[in-house]
């Protein structure tokens, strides 16, 4: 499991997301079929399992595919329910699948669990970037609302 772990490691490090996921993805399935370890072990095993789920993500996120992103991160915080990269990593996820609310409920929790550096600075970007798509998406509803409005008025005068 640990040795699937490192090969997706040096694959991502490398840009490779899709092979790298896939490494993850091997390790997540062996620990569901191949294990029966010590509470002691089981601890180790899992805190692998945690840090193979939080890579996946950032590999589905580069990957964009949104959904599964959001679902590792599900699972992380499945282990790890205060797990600041999992809510980073949902929430932007769920800000680029036009989530908006669930996104910035996400934001939030991560800032609570994150105590600066460079956590903070990625986390109050993503909230400046979530702030933005919320503009955008006000703006076209409202462009759209007012073409739509317009555009039975003028039907009904001819």
């Amino acid at each position: 499991m640990k040795k699937f772990k490192l090969d997706g490691n040096a694959l991502f490090n490398s840009n490779k997301c899709h092979e790298a996921l896939q490494k993850y993805q091997k390790a997540l399935i062996y620990y569901e079929y191949c294990f029966d370890a010590v509470d002691s072990e089981k601890r180790e095993l899992e805190q692998v399992r945690l840090r193979c789920l939080l890579n996946a993500a950032a590999c589905t996120l580069r990957l964009e595919s949104y959904k599964q992103c959001v679902e590792f991160c599900n699972e992380a915080l499945e282990i790890d329910d205060k797990n600041p990269k999992a809510f980073f990593r949902r929430a932007k996820a769920r800000r680029l699948l036009n989530r908006h609310d669930l996104a910035k409920r996400d934001l939030k929790r991560a800032v609570e669990l994150t105590e600066g550096g460079k956590k903070c600075t990625d986390i109050q970007r993503e909230m400046m970037l979530l702030q933005q798509c919320e503009e955008q998406y006000k703006q076209t509803t409202m462009e759209f609302a007012q073409r739509a409005i317009g555009g039975s008025s003028s039907e009904d005068n001819n």
